[in-house]
């Protein structure tokens, strides 16, 4: 355990509990369109990336180093998927509360820990 884990962790939880606190909140200001708002939570985080990769370099890499076909289907692939995770959620958070979409948000994310441990045979330490 160190303490750059625990504060991450710490700012991990509190997007993930901003982030279904303001998907509640702005449901109404679109009409209660479940698509509209995920249309626009994904233009949004488009316009925020372009910037990032210019930054981080990642816009000449894929220029210099262009990638082949398999790259392209895996992004669109995992892009397909964000999108899904992203409507799914927005639906959960609609049909209940933030609150509960929280609490199943942690309860799967220990499972996925501990099925990834038990699947990899992994020893892990009474702390962990």
């Amino acid at each position: 355990m160190s303490v750059d884990g625990v504060i991450y962790g710490i700012l991990a939880s509190l997007a993930v509990a901003l982030n279904a606190i303001f998907t509640k909140t702005i449901l109404p200001k679109v009409g209660n369109c479940l698509w509209k708002l995920t249309w626009y939570n994904n233009l949004v985080a488009l316009i925020l990336f372009i910037p990032l990769m210019l930054f981080n370099g990642d816009v000449k890499r894929v220029i210099n180093d262009t990638p082949g076909w398999t790259f392209w289907q895996m992004l669109f692939i995992s892009g397909l998927f964000g999108f899904t995770m992203n409507y799914v959620t927005g639906w959960q958070i609609e049909a209940t509360s933030p609150l509960t979409h929280n609490i199943s948000a942690t309860a799967k994310s220990a499972a996925q820990t501990l099925l990834a441990v038990i699947i990899y045979q992994e020893l892990k330490p009474f702390s962990w």
